[in-house]
């Protein structure tokens, strides 16, 4: 990051990148902790959990301050940006950090004593704030990006915005599956990401939540390969088969009564969106260096 992109941008997006840098020295602190105490890397309380929140929240905050230099500056907009997502989501993190260390759950660790109970409540909370963030940011993405930004551009950021938004709303999913099945159902050795006999609903959950990151990658390399109408097609088609994926997950999540059948649906999805992925990519790569031909013979000529 260079000192002139550093001083071009908003306020708010300075704070987002330095909430990123905090978040990802946690995580080398919580990588040092599990080398030198070791410890297991599976189940409710290990290290995996503050190490990959910090690596997952700090890829949310830069692609955030990174796509926000495209969308205008609205009032309050960083209420929204560093309030209801940056200061959310570091604080997330700090709690997830510090119930580690003290040898306990983070989530939904409402039933083992009153201090767990109302950091399992703000993390609730948290989440709340981080989706209503979400929604508003992506809705101003629709409403109006800068102008002259490239159409395979802004068709990454709204699309990407899409997908955050939605790996937001499927947390609430699994928060409400943990209300009803614990104050309702009293289930507490149940699992608190299935739901009954049904998939994971963390699946959809991650894959949706990471949407954002993976459109942003794919523009960043697609862009210093192709550019205008192929670009353009190229993300479309990405934006497309992430879209499948997402629905995909959500088949595993949410097969009900008939599983097998909703298994092989959901894994023949994601074998004809590979396929569909590849061809399109194909065609636009074949037709792309038709037109190079074309090209070199009228100059030849």
């Amino acid at each position: 990051m260079n000192n002139q992109y550093w001083r071009e941008l908003e306020k708010d997006q300075k704070v987002l990148y330095l909430f990123a840098i905090f978040g990802l020295i946690i995580g080398a602190v919580s990588i040092v902790i599990f080398v030198v105490e070791g410890g297991p890397l599976t189940g409710t309380v290990s290290w995996r959990k503050p190490i990959l929140f910090s690596i997952s929240f700090s890829m949310i905050q830069i692609n955030i301050a990174w796509l926000l230099s495209y969308l205008p500056v609205w009032r309050r907009r960083s209420l929204v940006t560093v309030g209801f997502i940056g200061w959310a989501v570091t604080l997330t993190l700090v709690f997830v950090f510090m119930q580690q260390l003290r040898g306990t759950m983070s989530h939904f660790n409402w039933l083992t004593g009153a201090f767990n109970a109302v950091i399992a409540r703000l993390i609730i909370l948290f989440a709340v704030l981080a989706c209503i963030g979400a929604l508003v940011i992506t809705f101003q993405s629709y409403k109006s990006l800068s102008t002259g930004i490239p159409s395979a551009l802004a068709r990454t950021v709204r699309a990407g915005l899409v997908f955050f938004s939605i790996g937001n709303l499927m947390g609430f999913t699994i928060i409400a599956n943990v209300v009803y099945l614990l104050f309702y159902l009293g289930r507490t050795d149940a699992n608190l990401y299935v739901a009954g006999e049904a998939g994971r609903i963390l699946l959809p959950h991650v894959i949706a939540l990471y949407g954002l990151s993976f459109l942003s990658v794919a523009y960043w390399v697609i862009s210093r390969l192709h550019t205008g109408e192929n670009c353009f097609n190229l993300i479309t088609y990405w934006v497309y088969f992430y879209s499948g994926c997402i629905a995909w997950s959500i088949l595993q999540a949410y097969p009900g009564e008939h599983t097998s059948n909703f298994q092989m649906l959901s894994y023949t999805t994601l074998t004809l969106l590979v396929i569909a992925l590849v061809y399109g990519a194909y065609r636009t790569l074949h037709r792309t260096s038709n037109q190079k031909r074309v090209i070199q013979a009228v100059s030849s000529n």
